[in-house]
């Protein structure tokens, strides 16, 4: 390839936009970094290096040949919207590889004659500006979606199944940044993603791991930036008004306020009840009848000086049956980033000839 190739230029493009030091690149891609100068200056790759490459780069091989990881893959997407900005370049990188996955799952999903996601047709980008109270926005979309997707006035045993039902990808992985608890990434044509923090407390718990859930949901639903990409990290403390208002929807999902019918005027109770019966927690439970206006603010502040109060987790949230690569008589390890629908597809793909065995163990072993 002569100087300025595609592949040249991509690889540049791709580096910088996550904040990857040619070092870094050479690190991840096993290779010497004058080696990865000489490709970015027009050098002749071989098949090993682009895949090499392209794996440390979390973009298809064949788009890194061809130079075309452009628009989703700049830094507008992984650095400048809000969350994003102050990311560490390994973090960057696991979104990027994230929203690779999102891309893999809906082209499996196509070959498989499977409608788009679901969630996809929901989408209807929406501003915050010209609401009372963002949390008041969120509160009223979570409740219709609420009416959508869920089965009815009754509890979801799992948030994460009905997401994957309706086509998103649930993932996990560690977050080099400790105060991530989640992240949603959408862009035209991909499955969405939501990846999971597994240094979180919150995403670990079953009973707040609904809620994050049902939060990234509505990033899914109403949130995105130019030419309708999204990329949004949710961390412990974030008062955006975006965030508001995923906050206000999450609770809103799982149960309407409307569907609430205080049973006693005893609040300890009542929040006990409500968070028993639906899978809130307990303060959780307390904030979300306050903000249904079925108890008082003091209410709260009384009960949260109180001894704090567990609620059993229950069913809810319980391990979904996966299928196993061995079953194939394939000998990988499900990787983190693919563990999840990304696999079940994969396998399924795979059983029915649409990919191949190697195509298989590459997809299967993402991490």
């Amino acid at each position: 390839m002569s100087a300025g190739s595609p592949l040249g230029c991509a690889l540049r493009e791709q580096r910088d936009a996550l904040g990857c030091s040619a070092e870094r690149l050479a690190a991840l891609s096993e290779l010497p970094v004058d080696r990865v100068l000489a490709l970015e200056q027009g050098a002749q790759a071989t098949t090993r290096e682009i895949a090499k490459l392209a794996s440390a780069l979390a973009v298809d091989p064949a788009a890194l040949w061809r130079g075309e990881v452009s628009l989703p893959r700049t830094t507008a997407r992984f650095r400048a919207p809000s969350g994003v900005a102050s990311l560490a370049e390994g973090d960057a990188r696991l979104l990027a590889r994230a929203a690779e996955a999102g891309r893999v799952l809906a082209h499996l999903r196509s070959l498989r004659g499977e409608e788009a996601a679901s969630v996809v047709a929901r989408r209807r980008v929406s501003g915050v500006a010209g609401w009372p109270e963002p949390w008041d926005q969120g509160y009223r979309l979570g409740a219709r979606l609420r009416a959508d997707l869920g089965p009815g006035k009754a509890p979801i045993p799992s948030v994460q199944r009905l997401l994957e039902e309706h086509g998103v990808h649930v993932a996990w992985s560690a977050f080099e940044s400790s105060d991530v608890i989640a992240a949603s990434l959408y862009e035209p044509g991909a499955a969405p993603v939501i990846l999971l923090n597994t240094r979180s407390p919150r995403a670990r718990a079953r009973l707040s791991r609904r809620a994050v859930l049902a939060h990234e949901l509505c990033h899914l639903v109403v949130d995105g930036g130019e030419t309708d990409l999204l990329t949004l990290v949710s961390r412990g403390v974030d008062a955006t008004e975006v965030e508001q208002r995923a906050n206000g929807f999450a609770p809103s999902f799982i149960v309407p306020g409307g569907w609430i019918s205080p049973h006693t005027t005893n609040v300890r109770q009542l929040a006990l009840d409500v968070a028993t019966e639906w899978g809130l927690s307990f303060e959780g439970a307390l904030w979300h009848l306050k903000n249904a206006q079925h108890i008082g603010a003091r209410d709260v502040e009384e009960e949260l000086r109180r001894e704090a109060v567990v609620i059993p987790e229950g069913a809810f949230e319980g391990d979904i049956e996966r299928r196993e690569p061995a079953h194939l008589r394939l000998d990988v390890t499900i990787g983190p980033l693919a563990y999840g629908a990304l696999s079940d597809v994969t396998l399924g793909a795979f059983e029915a000839d649409m990919i191949s065995r190697g195509r298989a163990v590459e997809i299967l072993a993402l991490a």
